[in-house]
């Protein structure tokens, strides 16, 4: 799901609140973000139309499934920047802090997989909090968004015609494990290969073959 960065925001403030055992009341947000209780009053409304969250004024806004979800992801990636400009660029506090809140919000799902592989997927941030795992295995792409040497898994083939065969008779099929080993220019072709055999992709298909990320 799109959310913007005010968005965001606000379900990790309720996140946080929660962590701690306190309800999400609009007054208490409205201190934290440091903004009026009608604009959280709004918010709410906002996100309780997105299925964000479900929100009573006796007990404050509370995150939905999808809500935890949204939050999560956002904390993960809030975590494992932190984890990287500590443990790589040495920053310290604040601006470690400071930065990552900046970058969290613009960072890609592909590019927060790469610095988790290369940080050998840490279980904690620099702070000993815990980062929340990731949910990409819950998460579909077309195999062509999928980052060069990321596991995956595929999820659906183009279903007709002679794409659909190409696959068959290669066995590149829903549950098998694959990933990119070359992108062609202009990413007109993928090189995949299952550790035991390569194939390629064409752009075209490409688009159509649906995956989730695999993590190890």
């Amino acid at each position: 799901m799109d959310l913007s960065r005010t968005q965001q925001d606000y379900i990790k403030a309720i996140w946080n609140l929660d962590q701690l055992d306190k309800k999400a009341k609009m007054k208490v947000v409205a201190d934290i973000l440091l903004v009026k209780p009608p604009t959280v009053l709004a918010m709410f409304r906002q996100l309780s139309k997105l299925g964000i969250i479900s929100y009573d004024k006796r007990e404050g806004a509370k995150l939905t499934v999808a809500g935890r979800g949204e939050a999560e992801q956002l904390i993960r990636k809030h975590r494992l920047i932190e984890t990287f400009l500590r443990s790589v660029l040495k920053i310290e506090e604040p601006l470690l802090h400071d930065e990552a809140e900046k970058l969290e919000h613009v960072i890609s799902d592909q590019l927060i997989m790469k610095i988790d592989e290369y940080l050998n997927y840490p279980s904690t941030d620099p702070h000993g909090s815990i980062i929340p795992l990731s949910r990409v295995g819950d998460i579909q792409y077309a195999l062509h968004e999928v980052e060069p040497d990321i596991p995956f898994k595929i999820i659906q083939i183009p279903m007709a015609g002679k794409e659909k065969n190409y696959c068959i008779d290669n066995d590149f099929l829903p549950g098998s494990e694959w990933k990119i080993k070359n992108v062609g220019p202009k990413n007109e072709s993928f090189l995949v290969t299952n550790s035991e055999v390569y194939l390629a992709i064409s752009d075209h298909m490409a688009e159509k073959i649906k995956v989730t990320i695999i993590r190890r």
